[in-house]
C-alpha cells in the first residue's frame, strides 16, 4: 500500500477508531477492532511499517479474546 493512502484507508474503513502508535504498537501504526464474541475470532488488529520508496506493508492479525 501506498504510505499515503494509508490515514484516509483508515478513516474509511474504521471511521470509530484512532490508530495507536508508540508504546502500544511495535510497527509504524497499529490498529485493533473487537467486534463481538465468535467461535473463530472476535478481533483484528492491523500492524502498518512504513518502508523504502513510499510504501507500507500491512499486516492483519485475527485475535480471539
Amino acid at each position: 500500500m501506498d504510505r499515503s493512502e494509508v490515514a484516509p484507508w483508515l478513516k474509511a474503513a474504521y471511521p470509530e477508531l484512532e490508530p495507536e502508535q508508540e508504546q502500544e504498537c511495535a510497527e509504524d501504526l497499529c490498529l485493533r477492532h473487537s467486534f463481538g464474541t465468535s467461535v473463530m475470532a472476535d478481533g483484528v488488529q492491523l500492524s502498518f511499517r512504513y518502508e523504502a520508496g513510499g510504501t507500507a506493508l500491512v499486516t492483519l492479525h485475527a485475535m480471539q479474546s
